[in-house]
């Protein structure tokens, strides 16, 4: 007959818990891939060739060139597994893992492309044109995952592909480019990483044959730079995830032990 008083849950709450048990969200240690001097001067370089071909457009043209930039980001067949996602553990302590772990390391490429032009999205109707790479042999896998794509519905402005080793080769950056790359009446430009099989003149002359100007980003700079990086794969990989998610949870339901 005493009358029952639960706790107020509230923000702070979560965090005075864990201090109370010793517990705390452990992430894995992240750092630079370049010393932050060296970061900054390539920073520099870049803006300075940026401001100088939109300069030299102006002067010429009297417009200033679009953007454009393309990036590779790799999507493992456990995505949910393979991201930098905290996990309840004790303070100090390491975090046990239990999950098909190869299956955090298989993975496949989506190469997504950002545009600088809202009008021209608006006017075509469609995401910026994108290519899905998947690691096959032969065409036998491809002219499936193609059929399947057209069975969608989606547009020219989606396309797949697959390769030996599930990542850009020179040919595989050639194809996507002859591939997506429009004829343009006006200048543009467009961004690429630092990545061998960007840095190639056969690459640089297929932009250049259709009026785009390939700027490489520096080195380790494009967590800072590149818009692919800064605005768009995360959400991206963060809608997929969702999706992931719920297929694994269904999985476990039929009674898979190991979802994948």
């Amino acid at each position: 007959g005493k009358r029952a008083f639960a706790f107020q849950p509230a923000d702070r709450w979560f965090s005075i818990w864990e201090a109370e048990y010793g517990l705390n969200m452990i992430k894995p240690n992240r750092k630079y891939k370049v010393p932050r001097a060296v970061l900054a001067q390539r920073l520099r370089i870049e803006w300075l060739n940026v401001a100088r071909v939109r300069a030299l457009c102006w002067e010429c043209f009297k417009y200033d060139p679009e953007m454009e930039n393309w990036d590779q980001t790799p999507v493992h067949h456990n995505e949910s597994g393979s991201q930098n996602v905290s996990t309840l553990a004790v303070a100090g302590g390491n975090v046990p893992l239990v999950e098909g772990h190869t299956d955090t390391r298989k993975r496949w490429t989506a190469n997504l492309v950002t545009f600088s032009h809202k009008e021209r999205l608006r006017e075509q109707g469609h995401p910026p044109y994108c290519e899905l790479l998947f690691k096959a042999d032969g065409d036998i896998i491809l002219g499936r995952i193609q059929a399947h794509i057209r069975s969608r519905g989606y547009g020219s402005w989606v396309s797949v592909a697959t390769s030996a080793k599930g990542s850009y080769r020179i040919d595989d950056v050639l194809n996507f480019l002859e591939r997506h790359l429009p004829y343009s009446d006006r200048w543009r430009t467009i961004f690429g990483d630092d990545l061998a099989s960007h840095k190639v003149s056969p690459v640089f002359n297929l932009c250049w044959s259709r009026k785009y100007i390939l700027v490489i980003h520096g080195g380790g700079s494009t967590p800072v730079i590149q818009t692919c990086d800064t605005d768009l794969n995360q959400p991206v990989k963060h809608a997929y995830t969702a999706v992931e998610t719920v297929q694994l949870l269904q999985q476990l339901r039929d009674g898979v032990a190991v979802p994948s």
